[in-house]
């Protein structure tokens, strides 16, 4: 059996509003969650080109260790053994697989014919066993108003409704975040297959909150990933539409980045800031150019050393592609006055 570890924290991520958060010692940070989704990555990209080298495909999963990466292997090397021959491994990770919530009507019969029949008499204790630690009261009131979100935002669109459905949507989540924390999405996977469902998907929600309210919707998402609740592709989401293009290309402030006395960059600290931004350069190839604000104060010098230490963390931290990013040392005049939601010394910007 594949052993545990347990991750320590080695730092917060902090955003405004708080300078950081202390939930205890297993906390994941989001530094933890990048690494392990590389190797998840490797693990994904090994079994489309080596399908029947199962051996190493388990020795990739061996090396996960966070639990949302380990669950989503599961069927991989199921359908690998099977088709090998391998029975007792195939039946292993099938049931690990219906245990982690997979409805059973998404597994394909003709492909495990030796183990099917005793996994699905598993399968009802299993699926029990998942949904009984689950909060599913909110699932048909999330589903609706995502339905809501997304069918007045279709052509043409009622600009009064959308505000109007976003108020009183944010609202609703809001409440639910401060008695609950950051709601679960569950996964399509988790309903019959034969039935449409709209995803419930509480982050579509908070994406299409006023900033304040997506400010606070953020914080709770984060402590919603720091205790491993929630997948840390919800505040990354979440912090990526701050940086949406908009029709006239309108510069978005950096918020989230964090420098100490000594005016050098706290990584750590501003890994979601850091990650967003890459995650918004490479998944648009967009070239971007970071600059200071209008309200930057600091001398040149710094900002330089600034400036490059920004660039320098996400070559290095995510290997993003350096002729992508562009950094200028003239302040950013025709910015809008976005300092309500708190101070911030740099922007960006989409090269046009």
């Amino acid at each position: 059996m594949k052993p545990k570890i347990e991750i320590l924290i080695t730092g917060a991520v902090a955003i405004i509003f708080i300078a950081g958060c202390n939930s205890g010692p297993k906390n994941i940070t989001l530094r933890n969650w990048v690494a392990d989704k590389e190797k998840f990555d490797n693990f994904y990209n090994y079994s489309k080109t080596h399908e029947s080298d199962c051996d190493s495909l388990e020795n990739l999963y061996d090396k996960l260790e966070l639990k949302e990466f380990e669950e989503m292997t599961y069927l991989f090397l199921a359908k690998c053994f099977a088709a090998n021959g391998n029975e007792e491994k195939a039946k292993k990770y099938l049931l690990k697989d219906i245990a982690t919530g997979r409805h059973i009507s998404w597994i394909d019969s003709t492909e495990f014919p030796k183990v099917y029949q005793d996994v699905k008499n598993k399968y009802p204790k299993l699926n029990h066993n998942f949904w009984s630690r689950k909060d599913t009261s909110y699932f048909a009131k999330l589903g609706k108003m995502v339905y809501l979100d997304q069918s007045v935002r279709q052509n043409p669109i009622d600009f009064d409704k959308m505000i109007q459905i976003d108020k009183s949507n944010t609202k609703w989540l809001l409440e639910y975040c401060k008695e609950n924390g950051f709601p679960l999405r569950p996964s399509p996977s988790f309903f019959n297959s034969e039935y449409f469902r709209v995803h419930i998907d509480p982050s579509i929600l908070a994406i299409h909150a006023q900033k304040r309210d997506k400010f606070k919707l953020l914080n709770y998402a984060i402590k919603g990933a720091e205790k491993g609740r929630i997948s840390w592709r919800i505040p990354k989401s979440i912090c990526v539409t701050f940086f949406t293009r908009t029709p006239n290309a309108e510069p978005k402030p950096l918020r989230l980045l964090y420098f100490d006395d000594n005016n050098e960059l706290l990584v750590e600290k501003s890994y979601l800031q850091l990650y967003s931004v890459y995650r918004y350069i490479n998944d648009n190839n967009f070239i971007i150019e970071i600059k200071p604000s209008k309200s930057n104060s600091l001398n040149k010098n710094i900002i330089l050393e600034q400036l490059t230490e920004i660039k320098t963390a996400l070559i290095k931290e995510f290997s993003a592609y350096p002729g992508f990013i562009e950094i200028s040392e003239t302040q950013n005049r025709n910015e809008n006055d976005l300092q309500e939601l708190g101070s911030y010394n740099y922007i960006i910007a989409v090269v046009e």
